[in-house]
């Protein structure tokens, strides 16, 4: 978990994963989503649940493709 937490972290982790479709960040404890979230432009679903989140950054507005987007604690 550990490790996940320092590649979600880093700013540039997203911009290799430009074809990824699915992310699963469900039960991290992450507190925030990095702005370069946006580099994913062939995300159709995000599930962030059950984290510690306060607001999503406004680059999730670039994801054009996401379809299913999950919120909860």
């Amino acid at each position: 978990t550990l490790a996940i937490h320092y590649i979600i972290s880093s700013t540039s982790c997203f911009s290799s994963l430009s074809r990824l479709e699915v992310l699963l960040l469900e039960g991290m404890d992450f507190t925030s989503v990095p702005q370069t979230i946006g580099q994913l432009k062939s995300l159709s679903s995000l599930q962030l649940h059950r984290n510690k989140l306060q607001e999503l950054p406004r680059s999730i507005s670039e994801l054009r493709n996401l379809k299913h987007l999950t919120l909860s604690n």
